[in-house]
């Protein structure tokens, strides 16, 4: 019996290095190559639980190589960079809060047996295992339409308000006219608009506002404390 014949140069697809937010990773094909972290676990009930369920919005769990790395399905579409947020309009913006609903109900109920089983982590009443950073940078666009979510290596659990008070936040997004966030904004966004539009696909009652509010406050105050906390530990190094 002959060996197997090695890949051939002329098909196989070069690796493409590609830098997230959270961890670097590499494309190669119709799949993704990602670091391990200390989320991997987890991570992976989490995806595996997702297309069990039948939520599109995510990538498929494929395998794990021998370093750890998991590799999974690649998602085709448009990722918008920070700064093209305002290429995005009131019906994509609904098409995210409807994605962020569907996922949270598919969610409901889980809790992975690595990471969230006991402890402070433990999924209690009213949590859900969060995807932890809902931002367009973590959303694929596709025909106009938010089709899933990536980078899910900030999980967490908390109220699923959580979410969709960091999408609220980096989709509106909540800063002042002033900020360099919206440098290459052309005018300043119409933020009732953006949000109502994200809340109103996520479903959220009118009469939660108020906690919305106040969670978009606790979300932005957790946020630019993370940042503060990371820069010192750069300046460290």
């Amino acid at each position: 019996m002959q060996d197997s014949p090695g890949p051939n140069p002329d098909t196989t697809p070069e690796p493409e290095a590609l830098a997230g937010r959270v961890t670097e990773f590499v494309r190669v094909g119709d799949t993704v190559r990602r670091p391990a972290t200390e989320s991997s676990a987890s991570v992976r009930e989490l995806l595996v639980h997702l297309e069990e369920a039948g939520f599109g919005g995510a990538p498929r769990y494929l395998g794990t190589e021998p370093d750890g790395s998991m590799v999974l399905s690649w998602v085709e579409g448009w990722v918008p960079a920070d700064a093209e947020c305002w290429q995005l309009g009131t019906g994509e913006l609904a098409s995210v809060g409807e994605l962020l609903g569907s996922y949270h109900d598919c969610v409901a109920g889980f809790a992975a047996g690595s990471g969230f089983a006991e402890g402070p982590q433990a999924v209690g009443p009213g949590q859900v295992v969060c995807h932890g950073d809902i931002a367009a940078r973590n959303t694929v666009f596709a025909g106009g339409r938010a089709v899933a979510f990536i980078d899910w290596d900030a999980i967490f659990v908390a109220s699923p308000m959580w979410d969709l008070a960091h999408a609220v936040w980096q989709f509106a997004p909540v800063c002042g006219d002033a900020d360099r966030w919206l440098d290459r904004w052309p005018s300043a966004p119409d933020r009732s608009a953006r949000i109502a539009a994200l809340v109103g696909g996520y479903g959220l009652g009118a009469g939660r506002a108020d906690e919305l509010a106040d969670m978009v406050a606790e979300v932005i105050a957790t946020g630019q404390l993370c940042l503060l906390i990371d820069h010192a530990a750069r300046r460290r190094l």
